[in-house]
């Protein structure tokens, strides 16, 4: 899964967008209709310790915050180039 991601990215990078923003959050929470109880226990997990450097790109949020961000991101004036945009600058609900 990882690996597709960033073959993807690599690919939107080539079509040489004027501006592009990527984000890349940590672990996505939302309604599944498929059972995923890995995912539920390292979101719990991670949940209760601190947010830092070391695990911050698990860190989970959901899939509405992220789309607010990204809303909000272009509801601004674009960044001409590439952004990339990490888990930790993705802020919390």
């Amino acid at each position: 899964y990882l690996k597709m991601k960033y073959e993807l990215e690599d690919l939107v990078q080539q079509l040489k967008f004027e501006s592009l923003s990527i984000y890349r959050p940590g672990l996505l929470l939302g309604d599944r209709t498929e059972n995923r109880p890995a995912e539920k226990f390292a979101a719990a997990i991670l949940r209760k310790i601190p947010r830092t450097l070391f695990f911050d790109s698990f860190y989970p949020t959901s899939v509405e915050n992220l789309a607010l961000r990204i809303a909000d991101g272009m509801g601004r004036a674009s960044k001409p180039g590439l952004t990339f945009y990490e888990s930790r600058e993705i802020p919390l609900q």
